[in-house]
């Protein structure tokens, strides 16, 4: 028999080369390919997700950047028209007032009680007329009896008698002690020093500036 060409037995069925199937638990390429794709791509957005947030102002105390402070410009032209101010005049220093101290000394220690009391008026009343700021009692001796009532200059440290007994005026070379008086206690103490300050509140005077000089005899008259 001749076997003519295209012509086959179709019962016969044509051998097929078996394929090995894949080995279980490897992925297929397509697959394993879409699986990379999809993991790069997820990576990237976190990197952009990320990038957004590092960009954004920071709300945090740490965060935030301390500004430079701006820079200002100062026109001296407007300086130059501004009227200048004159230096200030001096001023003399105050000295505190021992007004009240005095006051307290007299009415409470010097003169008190009713027989002192119109002497006592009589000296207050003085001393609120005066514009000194400083006073100070002269005693007769260490006794403390009250005798006057002096103002000091404290530019020259002498004493002006205001009123009472005593020297018109007292220089420092005069004053032999001198006393400072306690509100609390109710009496004077003696400093040791015979300094005049601000502190002083009395002072006493050797006794030979007390002696009364001797009076000029009168005159004779001539018979006519």
């Amino acid at each position: 028999w001749m076997i003519i060409e295209g012509w086959s037995n179709k019962n016969e069925e044509t051998p097929q080369t078996p394929t090995t199937p894949p080995a279980e638990g490897t992925p297929q390429r397509r697959g394993d390919f879409t699986r990379q794709e999809y993991e790069r791509r997820q990576q990237l957005k976190i990197m952009e997700d990320l990038d957004k947030v590092l960009r954004q102002k920071p709300t945090t105390v740490r965060g935030v950047k301390k500004q430079r402070p701006k820079t200002v410009f100062r026109d001296d032209s407007v300086l130059s028209n501004s009227p200048v101010k004159g230096p200030k005049l001096y001023k003399e220093p105050s000295f505190k007032s021992n007004k009240f101290i005095i006051h307290n000394a007299i009415t409470r220690c010097c003169l008190a009680g009713k027989v002192n009391e119109p002497q006592k008026n009589k000296i207050v009343e003085e001393m609120e007329k005066s514009t000194a700021n400083h006073f100070l009692i002269l005693f007769r001796d260490t006794s403390c009896q009250f005798r006057a009532v002096y103002t000091m200059n404290p530019e020259t440290e002498e004493m002006v008698r205001l009123t009472g007994n005593g020297p018109r005026n007292i220089t420092p070379e005069m004053v032999e002690s001198i006393y400072k008086y306690s509100s609390d206690r109710k009496q004077f103490t003696v400093i040791p020093s015979k300094t005049m300050s601000m502190s002083v509140d009395a002072f006493t005077i050797p006794n030979h500036f007390w002696q009364k000089r001797p009076g000029t005899p009168k005159k004779l008259s001539t018979p006519k």
